[in-house]
């Protein structure tokens, strides 16, 4: 279907614009189009859109050159996409909020632009005081996270999701570091992927969280990525910290 055929009728984008200032749950598949026009959705609550294509879609344009909308109401927003996507678009939209988001989820390891990853993470400490749940890509080069965690101190689940920003190979111990000295008190869950830390640091770090409240730690990484998978080393490290109860698992993902 064409962009034209989309919006005209009896398009599923015309029917949706008709009934736009009643609908406050948004739940799409393969609809990027629909960004374009996300501020007929005055009343929009929560947003869902994943996006199951491979390729780029023929909407992926939308993502950066639609209007931003201003959702006043908007508490949860959720992104899945398995094409190429960039986070500027996003990342305006939560800075048009107006601090009532309490779940973001940004998921989709094809960003086109990985540098942006850090102002993504101070918009959300910015504008999002309230959130309570949090999936986002993180630069795994310069993760500057510690911004977030020391303004977002409600967090109860975090997934932290690694972008190779550059071809810089070094492990991303920095990152635990930052978790160690900025761990939100409420935070009960803690998922990584795809990240890559020294056996030293990641030993160090589930001893010394064991001793918080913190109730869950998983460790992932993308069989598909263009990341190496963890060493054989890593992951026996992995295994008996399973044993010990510090991880509560650790496994390959295809996403």
């Amino acid at each position: 279907m064409s962009p034209q055929e989309y919006w005209e009728s009896p398009g599923v984008g015309y029917e949706l614009s008709k009934k736009a200032h009643f609908i406050t749950s948004l739940h799409l598949l393969n609809s990027c189009s629909l960004l374009a026009k996300l501020s007929d959705f005055v009343n929009l609550q929560e947003l869902t859109l994943q996006c199951i294509y491979e390729q780029s879609c023929e909407y992926t344009e939308s993502l950066t050159s639609a209007n931003i909308p201003i959702l006043r109401d908007l508490a949860k927003l959720k992104f899945r996409c398995k094409h190429d996507y960039n986070l500027e678009y996003l990342t305006n939209l939560i800075d048009n909020s107006v601090g009532k988001l309490r779940k973001i989820t940004i998921e989709g390891s094809r960003i086109k632009d990985a540098r942006r990853c850090n102002l993504l993470i101070y918009t959300i400490a910015n504008k999002c005081p309230n959130l309570k749940s949090c999936s986002i890509p993180v630069s795994r080069t310069d993760p500057q996270l510690d911004r977030l965690l020391e303004a977002c101190e409600h967090l109860k689940d975090l997934k932290l999701c690694a972008v190779p920003d550059t071809l810089n190979d070094d492990n991303s111990d920095i990152l635990l570091y930052q978790l160690l000295s900025h761990t939100p008190t409420r935070l009960r869950r803690l998922d990584f992927v795809d990240w890559k830390f020294s056996i030293y640091s990641w030993e160090f770090f589930l001893k010394t969280q064991s001793k918080t409240l913190l109730q869950r730690i998983c460790y992932y990484w993308n069989e598909n990525s263009k990341i190496a998978n963890p060493s054989e080393e890593f992951l026996k490290v992995c295994q008996q910290k399973k044993k010990d109860g510090l991880l509560a698992t650790y496994k390959g993902i295809d996403s």
